[in-house]
This record gives structure tokens, C-alpha cells and sequence, in this order.
């Protein structure tokens, strides 16, 4: 009988799990979770489904948040920079014994302008509910 070690090892998985069109000019995306690349990774994918920033290539896009359980706050920050004007507020927070924190979005960035509709479920969490909610108080997404 041979004896053998199994040892679990990480997996890494995309953050941006699903991209395709769901009909002609109107592309839908998949996000998992907000990791390090996933702003990166969300700007590629809508730039395979033939969108650019400032510009209508797209007619929509669904961004597809269920069961997100969130991630890194700046993931979710650069996320939402990718849909609202410079200088738009993202996120404020304050606790009790900590200054207020303000992240508006950069004065370089240059959004994309066609409508986004994001889908959420009572699994979607943290950095997806700030991505979320930065695009509803602004009227960017349905």
C-alpha cells in the first residue's frame, strides 16, 4: 500500500467569470468578486463586447452581481469610475473615532455613457453593494 499526501492548494478563479452579448449591442457581464484586477478586467470585457469610454458603441450592458460577497473597497471604487462623471461621490464612511473618509471619482476618468442595469440578490455583498449604490444614487443603472 503506497501512503500519499494530498495538499489543498489555492485556486484562482477570474473575478469576471461570464462575458458575451446577449443580442446585438447589449452585453452582459458576470462579476464573482472584486479582487485587485477586477476593474481592469470589467474595462476589457466591455471593451471586447465592442464598448468605449465616452462613447455609444453599446446600447446597455447588464452587470450580473448575484451571490458577489464583495472584496476590496478599491476593486468596487474603480469599478464604479467606469460608470459616473469626474468628481462624482462613490463612497463617504465615518465611525465614531475615525475622520471621514470621501472617494469621489477621478478627475481623469472618462466613463462609459451607455445605460447598465445591475442584477443582485440577497447574496450580494460589501464592494458590490457600493458599486451598486454609487450607481443608483446616481441614476446610472436599473
Amino acid at each position: 500500500m503506497e501512503e500519499l499526501r494530498l495538499v489543498p492548494e489555492q485556486m484562482q478563479s477570474p473575478s469576471v467569470e461570464r462575458v458575451f452579448e446577449l443580442q446585438p449591442g447589449i452585453g452582459y457581464i458576470r462579476v464573482g468578486a472584486f479582487e485587485g484586477s477586477t476593474g481592469r478586467d470589467i474595462r476589457a470585457a466591455i471593451e471586447k463586447l465592442g464598448g468605449k469610454p465616452g462613447g455609444q458603441h453599446l446600447s446597455g450592458l447588464v452587470l450580473d452581481l448575484r451571490n458577489n460577497p464583495g472584496g476590496l473597497v478599491t476593486a468596487a471604487l474603480e469599478t464604479a469610475s467606469l460608470f459616473l462623471k469626474p468628481g462624482q461621490l462613490i463612497l463617504s464612511a465615518k465611525g465614531r473615532n475615525v475622520a471621514e473618509t470621501i472617494e469621489r471619482v477621478p478627475a481623469e476618468s472618462v466613463p462609459y455613457t451607455f445605460p447598465v442595469s445591475v442584477i443582485i440578490n440577497g447574496k450580494t455583498a460589501s464592494a458590490s453593494e457600493i458599486v451598486t449604490g454609487a450607481l443608483q444614487d446616481h441614476d446610472r443603472v436599473t
